[in-house]
This record gives structure tokens, C-alpha cells and sequence, in this order.
């Protein structure tokens, strides 16, 4: 024991206790006593069926991350003043599982998503966490669901067909104060998917025909702003578009196209929630890949990095030398590349759909651009890109451990 200045201090004087983060070693399985029939392929639309069971780990700030668990997909019980209802404290990420080749289940770049995952999490000033045990845990979940990645009936994977995974975090503080959530859930569900623009006959009978979608230039509406959130996959990113969202589908768009003036210029952002892409004829005959940069208003997706890191490395992956860069891109330069000829293809890319060929944009003012025409209803450009990721996911090719083994 040690005196100073006639006061005892104990060397054994207990330390601060360290709220535990998340272990896997620690998880409770309780699966249901009975499972839900799987639905044909043909019959999934994106989101509407979820699995039998699902991943939940909460947080206290006194004692941090509970054991997780693994139980039967079911309702939360959550105090009506929570931040998540009261102030959207609320992030999450879309993730797929691909059936590889041996029916072993496949998560395309799965690291990538954690990332992104903390960055919202830390915007949000939620609760920390170990990504790398929260992967393990998905990676058990998905096991756990395996027979939900739709196949065909001799039990082998269908192209485009998936397993989504939708890891979320809540805020559950318990408080109309305006301020951070020290309390939270962490869970997973899981849905099977299709193609989420489903392949259909097209022009002349093609099969496999991808039906290109129509977009509606929008301006007065914005999705993200300089300084905002839309670096991040938050939920309050999305509820905002779904009024301008309905007038484009009332006008008869498939999707937003969201535009942010500048002046005089009109940026453009984000195709609904995903990433803008551009193939232009170049001089020399080559052909340049253009997506808009991450300013901070643009959300850092997985296909979108992946589709840049395709074109600029894999020589094989189309005829013509392809050129990806990400700068900043105006409608006035689509209408010029349009009228001059150069214009080849658009396309949205994402975790749900991959790829989305697009046809033409529409102007409140009346004005239209138009893409080419495709027998298959998507361009030769985006058509190779889609079919490079579909086979990595799905395991036919090897590439740089993006295809991760559950």
C-alpha cells in the first residue's frame, strides 16, 4: 500500500470497466422448429421474402455488446421514444451471397461493406465495433440460411441469383434529448433475390433481353449536398427521394436521375441508389468510362470500385481498350456527347441490380437524351462488365480474393 499526503491509495483499486465488444465465440443458436417453404426463383421480387432466421446483438454503454445471437426472424420490442424513430439513427448495408461452383456460399468483397458499415456508424456517432468479428458472425448467418440462395432443381446456381444480406444498426437510446444514441441493436436479415430488373424477351424475341430503364432529370430536388451524408448508407439518404421518386414513376420513369446545380451547370449524382456510369467514343477509337467522383456526395458502392478496378487492369474484359476515370460530369456534356455521336452507353450500377442499362433521361423542360438501341437491351460495354462481376461472384473466376468463402 502506498501513502500520499495521508490518503491511501491501493495498488488493487479496480480499473475502469472496458465495454466488451462483439465476440463471436460467445454466440447462442436457437433455429425455428419449423421452416418456411422456399418460393420458386421465378417468384422473388427484391425484399419481399425474408428468411427463417436472423443475427441480433445489442449495445448498453455500461457493459458494450451482448453475446449474439442467431434466432428465428421475429419483431424487436423497442421504448416508442428510441433515437432510431425520433432522429434516424439508422445505418445499414446491402451485401449478396453467391452459390459457388461447389454450392459453397460466396460473399462478394464482404470487407469492403465493413468498412463502409463504420463509416456510418461513426457518422451517426453510434457505437464502435470489431468488423472482423460481426463478418464472422454474417458469414454464420449465411451458412445457417444456405438453402435460401436460389437454385435450380438439380441444385446448382442460377446466374444473377442471390442471397441478399442486410446487416443494420439502430439507435435505442431511450430520450427526446437531442443528441448521440449510446445504445443500440445490431442485426442481420436475409432475403432471397432475383435479378432486380428481370431478365424478359425483348426486341425480336432475344432471350435474356435486360430491359433498359427510363430516368427523370431531377434538380429541385437534391440527394445529397457538399458537407451532408451522402458518403454514407444512411437511412435518412433514402425516405427524401421517395416523393420525387413517385412523381418520376407518375410521369412513367423507372428512376431518378439526381442532378445538383452549380451556377449554370447541372452536376450529375446518382442514378435512384446507384452509381453513374458513361461509356464515350473517344478520338483514337478507344473508349472512356466515366463515373462522377466521391466529393462526399456520392455513396463509395462496391460495384461502382469494382467496375473501375475491372477496366483498369483486366485486358480481357472488352474488345476496345477501355479508359475509367472519375470526374465530374454535366448533362450539358451528355447532350453534346449525344448529339455528337459519342454518346455509347449509360448505365447504373449496384449491389441489387449489378448492372441497369439505361435508355434515355428525361427533362422537366420536355428535352430528351437518348441511348443507342441494343438487341439485348443492355450495351456491349456494360453487358461485359455485368458478366465479369456475375462470374467472379459466382465463383466460375478467380479475381483477387473478391470472392470470399463463408
Amino acid at each position: 500500500m502506498a501513502i500520499e499526503k495521508g490518503n491511501a491509495v491501493h495498488e488493487s483499486q479496480s480499473k475502469p470497466v472496458v465495454p466488451r465488444d462483439i465476440d463471436p465465440s460467445k454466440l447462442k443458436m436457437t433455429l425455428s422448429p419449423s421452416l418456411s417453404p422456399i418460393p420458386p426463383p421465378t417468384s422473388l421480387k427484391f425484399g419481399e421474402q425474408h428468411t427463417d432466421h436472423m443475427l441480433v446483438i445489442s449495445y448498453d454503454p455500461k457493459t458494450g455488446w451482448s453475446d449474439p445471437e442467431i434466432k428465428p426472424y421475429g419483431n424487436f420490442e423497442i421504448d416508442p421514444m428510441s433515437s432510431c424513430f425520433q432522429y434516424a439513427t439508422n445505418c445499414f448495408e446491402g451485401m449478396k451471397a453467391y452459390l459457388g461452383p461447389n454450392s459453397h456460399p460466396l460473399l462478394f468483397r464482404p470487407t469492403m461493406n465493413m468498412a463502409r458499415l463504420t463509416s456510418s456508424v461513426n457518422r451517426l456517432s453510434l457505437p464502435s465495433f470489431s468488423t472482423t468479428a460481426f463478418l464472422s458472425l454474417i458469414k454464420t448467418l449465411v451458412l445457417t440460411e444456405k438453402r435460401w440462395i436460389p437454385r435450380d432443381p438439380a441444385g446448382n446456381a442460377l446466374t444473377g441469383y442471390s442471397l441478399y444480406v442486410r446487416p443494420t444498426m439502430i439507435g435505442t437510446k431511450s430520450s427526446l434529448g437531442v443528441g448521440p444514441s449510446d445504445k443500440a441493436i445490431l442485426y442481420v436479415i436475409c432475403s432471397p433475390t432475383g435479378p432486380f430488373f428481370p431478365l424478359e424477351t425483348g426486341l425480336g424475341n432475344v432471350p435474356g433481353y435486360i430491359k433498359p430503364v427510363s430516368l427523370l432529370a431531377v434538380s429541385e430536388h437534391v440527394r445529397a449536398w457538399p458537407g451532408g451524408t451522402g458518403a454514407h448508407k444512411l437511412a435518412l439518404n433514402y425516405s427524401p427521394g421517395f416523393l420525387t421518386q413517385k412523381d418520376a414513376s407518375e410521369k412513367g420513369y423507372d428512376q431518378i436521375l439526381w442532378l445538383r446545380k452549380e451556377g449554370e451547370e447541372e452536376i450529375i449524382m446518382e442514378v435512384g441508389a446507384m452509381n453513374f456510369f458513361v461509356a464515350v467514343k473517344r478520338d483514337d477509337g478507344d473508349i472512356d468510362i466515366i463515373t462522377p467522383p466521391l466529393d462526399g456526395t456520392i455513396l463509395p458502392g462496391v460495384t461502382r470500385a469494382s467496375i473501375l478496378e475491372l477496366a483498369k487492369s483486366d485486358s480481357s474484359l472488352f474488345s476496345t481498350k477501355l479508359h475509367p476515370s472519375e470526374s465530374q460530369l454535366t448533362t450539358a456534356q451528355l447532350k453534346q456527347w449525344s448529339s455528337s455521336g459519342k454518346l455509347l452507353e449509360i448505365f447504373g450500377v449496384g449491389t441489387a441490380a449489378i448492372v441497369a442499362p439505361i435508355a434515355l433521361i428525361g427533362f422537366q423542360q420536355g428535352e430528351k437524351i437518348t441511348v443507342p438501341e441494343y438487341e439485348q437491351g443492355i450495351g456491349p460495354v456494360a453487358s461485359a462488365i455485368r458478366t465479369r462481376i456475375l462470374d467472379i461472384q459466382e465463383g466460375r473466376i478467380e479475381w483477387d480474393g473478391w470472392a470470399v468463402p463463408c
